[in-house]
């Protein structure tokens, strides 16, 4: 009931907003649910809508695109295959790439951390076990179970996991135990892109940071646990083919996926495994991840986004002449 309340409270406050100073164009951002409720204040008072960032209804949420065809006047898409889809539903949308992209390029990375990680001398495995509480929570165990076996067949690997902050830094060390206690485990807080680029393979919960691989052109498998009627849900509404970044781009699956409750540090050890024993796999693959790279990162899309609004908002000055 409370946040019905603070919803209304909000709304009316974007209504009185638009009331009093009738801006030339609105951009939403992300989370659909709210603003959905900001695009239809803006529709009442004529003013026209942008999407940059726009929520990934192809995933999802498709039944909600007549929304977005009924609220929203443009949509500034991150990724090709973003844009087709919009546009085949009917959508005004138009490709300007992804904000992250320019992060991405512009990122220093402490190349003697770097050198520091790969100093062991056998492979490194980067562990990546996703940013928030519930992921480390649900996918930690295999992504650990799956170092364990490959630890058995390959003694030289070296693994090292990029956590967060000091505090999933602080629960990864408390599950070294038991069959993980010999593990040549190196724990690290907030330095995701030094393991990146110094491993020559990792395990990753799938989520953005599958884009800073894709750019540094690592082999990863993807993995994304929950609890098991989430993950059934998922599965029933999920509406795409795969659920990395860099496979939805390529339209392959150039990232092994692997989704469920159930474990699957069996699984993820075994294509590792494969993996460290062919390198020849590997190098083909880093080629490819490049190349994608190279044709998808175009840098700007701010710039771009900025034109297309203040376009939209000149149209608007226009019709009021």
């Amino acid at each position: 009931a409370q946040r019905f309340f603070d919803l209304t409270r909000y709304l009316d406050k974007v209504r009185r907003f638009f009331y009093k100073h009738r801006p030339d164009v609105v951009v939403l951002i992300d989370f659909p649910g709210f603003n959905w409720w900001v695009a239809a204040k803006a529709r009442e008072f004529g003013i026209p809508v942008v999407y940059f960032v726009p929520p990934q209804l192809w995933a999802w949420g498709s039944w909600r695109v007549a929304k977005m065809r009924r609220l929203v006047d443009r949509v500034l898409c991150n990724f090709p295959f973003e844009e087709a889809w919009y546009r085949q539903q009917g959508v005004d949308a138009i490709l300007i790439g992804h904000p992250y992209f320019d992060e991405l390029e512009s990122r220093q990375v402490d190349q003697a951390q770097v050198a520091a990680i790969k100093a062991g001398g056998g492979p490194v495995v980067g562990i990546l076990p996703g940013s928030r509480d519930q992921e480390l929570e649900y996918n930690l165990g295999s992504q650990l179970e799956a170092a364990r076996r490959i630890s058995s067949k390959f003694p030289s690997a070296q693994f090292h996991v990029a956590c967060f902050h000091a505090e999933h830094a602080a629960r990864v060390a408390e599950q070294l135990t038991g069959p993980f206690s010999q593990l040549p485990v190196t724990i690290h807080s907030g330095k995701t892109p030094e393991v990146i680029a110094a491993a020559d393979m990792t395990i990753c919960v799938s989520g953005s940071v599958s884009l800073e691989l894709l750019q540094a052109g690592v082999p990863s498998i993807m993995i994304y646990q929950g609890k098991w009627h989430m993950m059934l849900i998922a599965r029933t509404l999920m509406r795409c083919k795969f659920i990395s970044l860099p496979n939805l781009i390529a339209d392959e699956e150039l990232f092994p996926e692997f989704i469920g409750h159930e474990p699957l540090g069996e699984a993820l050890a075994n294509h590792a495994c494969q993996w460290l024993a062919h390198p020849d796999e590997m190098r083909v693959l880093r080629t490819k991840l490049t190349d994608l790279w190279n044709k998808t990162a175009r840098p700007g899309a701010c710039d771009r986004a900025a034109v297309e609004i203040v376009g939209m908002a000149g149209n608007k000055r226009q019709t009021k002449v």
